[in-house]
């Protein structure tokens, strides 16, 4: 009986779609919260087996032989000089 009358005394002073839509998006933001907790507890195991693959590829990866900057072959397989800055000369 009392919150009918509390609703029509809040919209009368002009509050009460403000309330209304204030408890909409706390429920809403609510709902996401709990969402992305129970994705994010719950695929835990999942993560944790591709953060252990990409360390273990990490570490049994071989390193190169020769730095990419001593090789000549930066672009696209292309012989060039190592550091060279200035313009390119045609082969002769």
């Amino acid at each position: 009986m009392r919150r009918p009358v509390i609703a029509m005394g809040l919209r009368a002073m002009g509050i009460g779609d403000e309330i209304v839509n204030l408890a909409f998006g706390l429920v809403l933001g609510a709902v996401a919260v709990a969402a992305a907790l129970a994705f994010g507890l719950g695929g835990r195991e999942a993560a944790g087996q591709v953060t252990q693959r990409s360390a273990r590829q990490y570490v049994e990866r071989k390193p190169p032989t020769q730095p990419w900057f001593e090789s000549g072959t930066v672009n696209g397989g292309e012989r060039s000089p190592p550091f060279s800055f200035g313009p390119r000369q045609a082969a002769a």
